[in-house]
């Protein structure tokens, strides 16, 4: 879901990131954003206006990943 609004230069805050699952309670999804900020997989950014509020950004590694990814995909799909 994040790799949907990096594509599309749409700011996502943690709040919002932390609500979007149905499958997932707030607490596991802020567990596993923490997760990948420590892996390095995505950065927090502060707002300017309003410290309490962290928008979730990409880093080069996401990036990397995301793209490999999607190469696979697209390798698989041609195999088929």
């Amino acid at each position: 879901m994040l790799a949907m609004f990096w594509s599309t230069n749409k700011k996502i805050t943690v709040l919002k990131a932390m609500q979007m699952s149905s499958d997932a309670s707030s607490t596991t999804v802020h567990r596993r954003l923490k997760t990948l900020r420590l892996k390095g997989m995505l950065e927090l950014q502060m707002d300017e206006d309003d410290n309490r509020v962290k928008y979730i950004n990409s880093t080069q590694l996401s990036r990397d990943y995301l793209s490999q990814l999607g190469k696979s995909v697209l390798e698989a799909a041609s195999t088929r």
